[in-house]
């Protein structure tokens, strides 16, 4: 009986998202960028220009992870990022907002700008939040 209960346990473990959360546990050496929907509207982002690829934010989207970082020297927001362009687009596809690099208009949130974004660090990994308002669709 005892051997058939530890086989039911293997079994159940080994079928179980339990292994997985070990290869997805952060490292404490990784940066993540998320865009966050701060509206309600549903809104789709496209990192390049006329493509029909869209991702959908819902509540927020990880548009970068990644990179490792020496324990003791923490990424620092300009040299970590790696995105340039930036279009947001409603569910329709019509494009709401931009931030193209260098092209940011007078009055625009710049989203390459720290301090638009909120910077958290939970216990093992670094992370910036850029919350999308519909202010920016004035843009």
């Amino acid at each position: 009986m005892k051997k058939l209960i530890s086989g039911v346990l293997m079994i159940l473990m080994s079928t179980s998202c339990i292994f997985f959360i070990w290869d997805t546990e952060p490292s404490g050496k990784t940066a993540y960028w998320y865009i966050k929907n701060s509206t309600d509207i549903p809104l789709s982002v496209s990192w390049v220009k006329d493509t029909s690829e869209y991702l959908s934010v819902g509540d927020s989207l990880c548009i970068q992870g990644g990179g490792m970082y020496q324990p003791l020297h923490p990424p620092q927001f300009k040299h970590s990022m790696r995105f340039y362009n930036i279009y947001v687009y409603d569910e329709d596809g019509n494009e709401l907002c931009r931030w193209v690099e260098g092209e940011i208009q007078e009055g625009q949130r710049n989203i390459y700008e720290e301090e638009y974004w909120t910077h958290y660090r939970d216990s093992l990994d670094y992370i910036w939040v850029f919350d999308i308002k519909e202010e920016d669709f004035a843009y």
